[in-house]
């Protein structure tokens, strides 16, 4: 029997679970409600309720918003409202689904990227659904755009409260065969950017005495058997273990000015770029991302987006130097 507090069971014409765990109701009324507040009664648009007969404080809400489809009311608060999130490769996959969902929760959005097309898609999605976002087109790990991405935030907002680091990528060959261009290209990729824009981010944060920078690493930082056993992927498992050395430090640095630096390191992820050769490698070879991994799937965009989010909010506010892994328990 799983113990619980009545609510309403629909909302906006969606269905709700008609028992609540009671601890769940006690912590959220804690935290003033915002759990409830915001998205999840709002409209869970695909959503069930975990329950564990036995003991009921294993019974959880699980639930995923689409951006557009359950936008919070104007007259209600979500987690990131009044607050400037700048957010690079936003033009499409983890950046795009990144800056979606901290638009979902009220953050104004500065994006960059190189794509244009890509990013004024993104940025169309969330003006077309009432959020405010700008774009700043140019290469990231170059110093000018990496900085005018940065002021374009202070410039027409104000301030930039957030930082997403998300910018990588890689070019796979076995350690025997990779030139030296192709070693700097990665480096160069996945690490410049995110060191200028941090650099430039942290100046405005340190005066205000606040902000959350995160940064992507990736699973990739203990190797991954995939990559290495059929393409070889040793740059990029160096560039992302060296992420996570550049938080731990960064957050050290940046600690008595109450700026949060963290990392995401996402496991095999079903983007519209990497999702078609993960796939084809799960019907194909044997040390599959699926089958290497302990939740037996690939993960989604949003799951990581979510994560991110977690670590933009108030609700992170005492975790830093941390590289939360969102690996399906790789």
């Amino acid at each position: 029997m799983m113990v619980g507090t009545s609510i309403s069971n629909e909302v906006d014409g969606i269905r709700a679970p008609t028992m609540w765990p009671t601890h769940l109701i006690h912590h959220r009324m804690a935290a003033n409600w915002s759990f409830f507040d915001r998205i999840t009664l709002r409209a869970t648009v695909r959503c069930k309720l975990i329950a564990c007969d036995t003991d009921p404080r294993h019974t959880f809400w699980v639930g995923r918003t689409s951006y557009g489809e359950s936008r919070i009311k104007e007259d209600e608060l979500g987690r990131l409202d009044n607050q400037v999130a700048v957010v690079t490769g936003a033009g499409n996959g983890l950046g795009e689904a990144i800056a979606l969902r901290l638009a979902e929760e009220g953050a104004r959005l500065v994006l960059g990227d190189i794509e244009v097309d890509a990013l004024a898609d993104t940025a169309s999605q969330i003006t077309k659904s009432g959020g405010e976002a700008v774009t700043v087109v140019g290469d990231l790990t170059d110093e000018g755009p990496a900085i005018q991405l940065v002021e374009t935030a202070v410039e027409r907002f104000g301030q930039v409260d957030i930082l997403v680091n998300n910018l990588g990528g890689s070019r796979n060959t076995k350690i025997w065969e990779m030139s030296v261009e192709d070693w700097d290209y990665v480096m160069r990729l996945n690490l410049r950017a995110m060191f200028l824009c941090t650099r430039q981010a942290a100046t405005h944060m340190m005066k205000r005495r606040r902000g959350k920078i995160i940064c992507l690493s990736s699973g990739a930082r203990e190797g991954t058997p995939w990559t290495a056993y059929y393409q070889g992927g040793s740059g990029y498992s160096a560039a992302k273990a060296a992420v996570h050395g550049f938080i731990r430090d960064v957050a050290l640095e940046l600690a008595e000015f109450d700026i949060n630096v963290n990392a995401v390191a996402p496991g095999p992820i079903d983007t519209e770029r990497t999702g078609p050769m993960l796939k084809k490698m799960d019907a194909s070879v044997d040390f599959s991302p699926s089958r290497m991994t302990p939740m037996k799937r690939l993960g989604l965009p949003e799951e990581v987006a979510n994560a991110v989010l977690f670590l933009a909010s108030d609700e992170a506010s005492y975790v830093s130097g941390h590289t939360l892994a969102v690996a399906g328990g790789r």
